[in-house]
């Protein structure tokens, strides 16, 4: 194994250790040293790879997203149409990160960036999701245009109607009901609804 791969691997390891003691203490009261113990490193080499909590917890922040859209995409290589994409976006954004924050109070902290720091990676984690869904609409221009909206307005819809959703949900069967309200209203901009 090389050292780049070596390191990754590392990386990889410190990242998944701190987003569970964050989920478990929630940012504020976790300490470098709970994100070593956890990744099963003296606090010294953890401090060779991050400088701070603030730089571990914006990394957690990209490293979670990445996945999660990379498992998105992935989903939607086989994907017979808009209908199946949306679920499959709605099942790795919404719906996982739903089940995250009901069974781990410290989780909104993580989703919500905690700081501006974290905000700002979240952000960023928001604009690439949202650039993915207006790329699955982009074959809709001309419906999504007699709605009179462009592509970036409904995917910006979407995204962030989907989150609202999640956020006040009051359980999983009302979120995924929520869900399904959401992509029909979708799939009638473009064409795609039921007759």
């Amino acid at each position: 194994m090389s050292d780049m791969s070596k390191a990754s691997k590392q990386n990889e390891a410190i990242l998944d250790a701190a987003i569970r003691v964050f989920m478990r203490y929630g940012i504020r009261r976790t300490t470098m040293a709970d994100i070593a113990g956890e990744a099963g490193l003296a606090r010294q080499t953890l401090y060779t790879v991050f400088s701070n909590k603030e730089e571990v917890f914006c990394a957690a922040i990209r490293y979670s997203s990445d996945r999660s859209l990379s498992a998105i995409l992935e989903g939607w290589r086989n994907a017979a149409g808009l209908g199946d994409k949306l679920d499959i976006y709605f099942q790795h954004a919404i719906i996982a990160s739903h089940a995250i924050i009901r069974a781990t109070p410290d989780a909104a902290d993580m989703i919500g960036g905690y700081n501006e720091a974290g905000k700002a990676e979240i952000a960023k984690a928001q604009t690439r999701k949202k650039e993915a869904i207006a790329g699955i609409l982009a074959p809709h221009e001309a419906r999504i245009a007699k709605a009179d909206m462009s592509i970036d307005q409904f995917a910006d819809f979407i995204q962030n109607a989907s989150m609202g959703i999640r956020d006040s949900a009051r359980d999983e069967k009302q979120l995924k009901s929520l869900l399904a309200a959401l992509k029909t209203a979708a799939l009638s901009v473009v064409g795609e609804g039921p007759d």
